[in-house]
């Protein structure tokens, strides 16, 4: 049996706060990125991972992917949740967004990751105290932390993600690179006492595929006209489904990686030609799962979960109910309103 490949998606939230009716169609921000979520859930996809733009690595904060997560977590039961959450630097920007993700986590059921941008600015270090904490009642111990990594990056960048990461969404020109790319993390990882296993490595691939005849209505400007463009490094696709089914499953087999994040240019478009053409090709070569084997992120990505700490830290104030902390990541903040934490 062929060694099955992880997939995943790239989207945005778009520029306007997600409570904030659109003027051209009257659907929210985060209704038009729910909805993609629910079929990316259809389709058994790993995760969606969003910020205000999909690619770039901005300074904008990310309290709008946050939130947008937050309502999508009411409406799909399986599929992971990561938004992009910089924190300011230090101990009390970090724990910000310990606090961030462990909510989304709780809101989730155990579904919900951390795109990390390393560095001063984000406060994700590489010494003692980075990355993430077990988080009590969690159903899955720990939320994932991913980062984004090109194959020229600065060395940095490398030992974050050796170090921390458990997901590396990969920027590579040709197999060949990302097999190199990903035996220097492997090795990295084992030589900083590391887990085998504990890391998984996805290509990112930007896509703008046809529709295989599933025309959809086309979505306001506003939805995907602020996406950046995606690093100059990153695998590009145009073309139909099933093409780009053969073109993942090739570099899946040349390059050893473990799976792909894609980056779709449209999504009205391209994430139904995703669940209704790729995912399909893929199955029938018995690359991708057709089921979910568990309900938490670590269980789709195939992660270990890690052991509770002897001395557990202390929960969430009053473990909130679903749907108040579904509430509380998406209440707009306006003047006079405390901002979230």
């Amino acid at each position: 049996m062929p060694r099955r490949l992880h997939l995943s998606l790239g989207l945005a939230t778009g520029s306007a706060p997600v409570p904030d009716p659109d003027p051209g169609t009257g659907a929210r921000t985060g209704d038009r990125l729910a909805a993609h979520v629910r079929l990316a859930e259809e389709g058994r996809l790993d995760f969606v991972a969003v910020g205000d733009t999909a690619y770039g690595r901005g300074a904008r904060g990310r309290s709008v992917a946050v939130a947008a997560l937050a309502g999508a977590a009411r409406l799909t039961r399986r599929i992971g949740l990561v938004p992009e959450v910089p924190a300011a630097a230090g101990r009390t920007g970090h724990a910000r967004t310990v606090d961030t993700v462990a909510a989304l986590d709780t809101v989730s059921g155990g579904r919900a990751g951390w795109l990390a941008e390393p560095g001063a600015r984000s406060g994700a270090r590489t010494g003692p105290g980075a990355g993430l904490p077990y988080v009590p009642g969690s159903a899955q111990g720990r939320p994932p932390v991913a980062v984004a990594l090109d194959v020229h990056d600065a060395d940095p960048r490398w030992a974050f993600a050796a170090a921390r990461a458990e997901v590396v969404l990969l920027d590579a020109d040709g197999p060949g690179a990302a097999w190199l790319a990903r035996a220097a993390l492997l090795r990295r990882a084992a030589d900083a006492g590391r887990e085998p296993g504990g890391l998984r490595v996805l290509v990112r691939v930007a896509v703008r595929l046809d529709d295989g005849g599933h025309a959809q209505a086309p979505e306001p400007a506003s939805a995907d006209g602020d996406l950046a463009p995606p690093p100059a490094d990153t695998l590009r696709f145009t073309g139909t489904g099933t093409e780009l089914a053969a073109l993942l499953a090739d570099w899946h087999a040349a390059s050893g990686v473990d799976g792909f994040h894609l980056l779709p240019a449209a999504p009205g478009t391209d994430v139904p030609a995703v669940v209704r053409e790729v995912v399909p090709a893929l199955r029938g070569s018995g690359l991708f799962r057709a089921a979910y084997a568990g309900r938490t992120l670590r269980d789709h990505l195939e992660l270990p979960r890690p052991a509770a700490p002897r001395t557990a830290p202390a929960p969430l104030a009053a473990p909130w109910p679903p749907a108040a902390v579904s509430r509380r990541l998406a209440a707009p903040r306006g003047p006079g309103r405390r901002r979230c934490r």
